[in-house]
C-alpha cells in the first residue's frame, strides 16, 4: 500500500466517524432531548462555531508543523471526545448544554484537522490537484455514507455500539496517520496571520472564491443542517432511520459527483461550474419548499448532494491550485473558515426563521438569495472566467511566507 492509499484510508476512516455524527447529533437533539427549531440551530451551529475562532490558527499551524504525528494526535483527541459522549449517555446525564459543549469540542478539533489534512494532500499525491482532491472526496463521501447507514440503525442496535464503532474508526485513522511515516512537507516560519488574509484578498480569484463559499456556508450548509431534520420530524413525521436514509441519498449524490470528476480529465472552467451549482441548488430548495412526496424529496436531496459534491471538489482544488506552497495551509484554512465559519450563522438564522416564519419561507429566501448571487457572477468575472491549472499546480514554488 503506497502513501497515497494510506492517506485515503485516513480520510475514509475519519469520514466514517463523521457520517455517524451527521445523523447522531440532530437525532439526540430532536428525538432524545425534544429540542425546538431554535435549539436545533444552536446544536448544529456548535459544531461549526469554533471555525470562526480557530480555523485561521489551524491553517498557520498546518504550515508551521505539517506533521502526520500532529494529525494522528488530533484524531485521537476526537475519539476521546466521542467516548466522553458515550459516558454521558451511559450515565443518563445528557442535557442540551452538555450536547452543545460536545459539539463545540469536536468542532474545535476539526478546525485544526481540516487545514492540516488538506495541507498534506499535495505532498502525498503524484497527480494533478483536481484529480487528487476528487479521489480524496470520493473516499470521504463513500465512507461517510457507511457511517450514515450505521447511525440509521440506532433504534435497532442501540446508541452504544454505534458510538463505539465511531471511536474505533477514529483510532484507526490515527494509526494510519502514523503508518504514513514522515511525509516530506516543507515547514514554513510562523508568519503573521494577516499575511494569508492579505494574499487572499489581493488575488481576485481567491477573493471571489472565498466570498462564494461563505455564501454557500451560510445559505446552503446552514439551511441544510437545520431544515432537513426539522422536515423529517415536523412535516413528514418520521424517525432516525428515515433521516439516515435521506442523508444517505445526499451522500450518494456527492459520491456520484466525485466519481464523475475522477473520470474526466479536468473541468476547465471550475468557477463557472461553481456558480451553476448555486443556481441549481436554488431550484432544488424551491422544489423542496413546495412539499414534495417522499419519492420526490429523496430525488431532490440526491441532486442537492450531487451539486454539493461538484462544488466542494472544484472549490477545494481551485484554492489548492491558486495557493503558493508557503501559504497553502493558511489559504485553505481561510477557505474552510469562509465555508464552515459562515455555516453556524446560517444554522442559527435558519433555526430562528423556521421557528417564527416556517420552513417554507426559509427555503424560499435562501433560493432567492442564491439566484441573486448567480446573477452577480457577471460582475465577478475573474472567477467566472478562470481556467483550471495543470500538473504544475502541486509542485513546490518559490514563494515565501
Amino acid at each position: 500500500m503506497n502513501t497515497m492509499q494510506r492517506y485515503l484510508g485516513v480520510v475514509g476512516s475519519a469520514s466514517f466517524a463523521n457520517g455517524v455524527q451527521v445523523v447522531l447529533l440532530p437525532w439526540l437533539a430532536l428525538l432524545s432531548l425534544n429540542s425546538s427549531a431554535q435549539e436545533l440551530g444552536w446544536v448544529q451551529a456548535s459544531v461549526l462555531l469554533p471555525s470562526l475562532l480557530l480555523m485561521l490558527l489551524g491553517g498557520v499551524l498546518a504550515d508551521r508543523y505539517p506533521s502526520v504525528k500532529y494529525l494522528a494526535g488530533l484524531y485521537a483527541a476526537l475519539a476521546l471526545a466521542h467516548f466522553s459522549l458515550l459516558g454521558l449517555l451511559h450515565a443518563k446525564n445528557l442535557q442540551l448544554p452538555a450536547l452543545i459543549i460536545y459539539g463545540m469540542v469536536i468542532g474545535a478539533i476539526n478546525a485544526f484537522i481540516q487545514p492540516l489534512r488538506e495541507r498534506l494532500l499535495a505532498n502525498v499525491s503524484n497527480t494533478t490537484v483536481q484529480r487528487s482532491v476528487s479521489w480524496a472526496s470520493f473516499f470521504q463521501y463513500s465512507l461517510q455514507a457507511s457511517g450514515v447507514l450505521l447511525a440509521g440503525q440506532i433504534d435497532q442496535i442501540g446508541i452504544g455500539p454505534v458510538l463505539a464503532l465511531q471511536v474505533l474508526a477514529l483510532l484507526l485513522a490515527a494509526g494510519l496517520c502514523l503508518s504514513l511515516g514522515e511525509v516530506k512537507a516543507k515547514r514554513f516560519e510562523l508568519a503573521a496571520w494577516s499575511y494569508g488574509l492579505s494574499y487572499c484578498w489581493r488575488n481576485n480569484i481567491t477573493r471571489s472564491l472565498t466570498v462564494l463559499v461563505a455564501f454557500n456556508g451560510f445559505l446552503h450548509i446552514g439551511v441544510f443542517v437545520v431544515v432537513l431534520p426539522l422536515l423529517v420530524r415536523d412535516v413528514y413525521q418520521r424517525s432516525a432511520d428515515f433521516y439516515a436514509w435521506l442523508q444517505l441519498s445526499f451522500v450518494l449524490g456527492t459520491i456520484l459527483a466525485t466519481m464523475g470528476l475522477i473520470r474526466r480529465a479536468e473541468v476547465q472552467r471550475p468557477g463557472r461550474a461553481l456558480y451553476l451549482c448555486v443556481f441549481y441548488a436554488a431550484l432544488i430548495m424551491l422544489a423542496i419548499s413546495a412539499g414534495p412526496l417522499l419519492r420526490g424529496l429523496f430525488i431532490l436531496v440526491f441532486f442537492w448532494g450531487l451539486l454539493t459534491g461538484v462544488s466542494a471538489s472544484l472549490g477545494r482544488s481551485l484554492m489548492q491550485s491558486q495557493a503558493p506552497q508557503s501559504l497553502r495551509g493558511r489559504l485553505l484554512s481561510i477557505y474552510q473558515l469562509a465555508l464552515f465559519g459562515s455555516a453556524p450563522l446560517g444554522a442559527i438564522a435558519a433555526g430562528y426563521g423556521a421557528e417564527h416564519f416556517g420552513l417554507q419561507i426559509v427555503l424560499q429566501i435562501s433560493a432567492g438569495a442564491s439566484v441573486l448571487l448567480f446573477v452577480s457572477a457577471y460582475f465577478l468575472k475573474s472567477l467566472w472566467r478562470v481556467e483550471q491549472g495543470t500538473d504544475q499546480d502541486i509542485k513546490p514554488d518559490q514563494s515565501v511566507s
